[in-house]
């Protein structure tokens, strides 16, 4: 690594972000490639193999894209009882409604040794965060 590569942070030489940009079709199945690809991208970055934090960073980056993909480009929701999981409701909306499929989803991974950024954005028609409960009241906390 040459010195153009690196960057100035509280004083610390460290590696500078590795950009990755994506866009990917409104499709449940590629979920798994893209947590692969994702994964793939923060070793390359300096993530330890097989640490807690690459785990953790997995999970929330598969969460993120379903939720991309399932709650806004498909305008899937989950009625309270229903035993279907997101991934069951999400690809039954793809296949009676194929349209929704052209909606797209635009990922940024930026990474280095040090720092992880994920930006994902949806086609969706978004939602109101007035509406949405906090997380942290006692009777939401699971």
């Amino acid at each position: 690594m040459t010195m153009e590569h690196l960057r100035t942070v509280s004083s610390e030489a460290v590696p500078a972000f590795e950009v990755n940009e994506w866009i990917l079709p409104t499709d449940m199945t590629l979920i798994k490639t893209a947590v692969m690809s994702f994964t793939g991208t923060l070793i390359a970055a300096g993530c330890e193999k097989d640490s807690d934090d690459l785990n953790d960073a997995q999970v929330g980056f598969r969460e993120l894209l379903a939720n991309a993909i399932a709650h806004g480009n498909l305008g899937v929701e989950r009625p309270k009882g229903c035993e279907d999981t997101l991934m069951e409701l999400a690809l039954k909306e793809q296949a009676e409604h194929p349209e929704k499929k052209q909606k797209k989803v635009f990922v940024t991974i930026k990474a280095n040794k040090h720092e992880l950024i994920i930006i994902i954005r949806d086609e969706g028609n978004g939602f109101d965060r007035a509406l949405v409960p906090n997380p942290l009241h006692p009777d939401n906390i699971m």
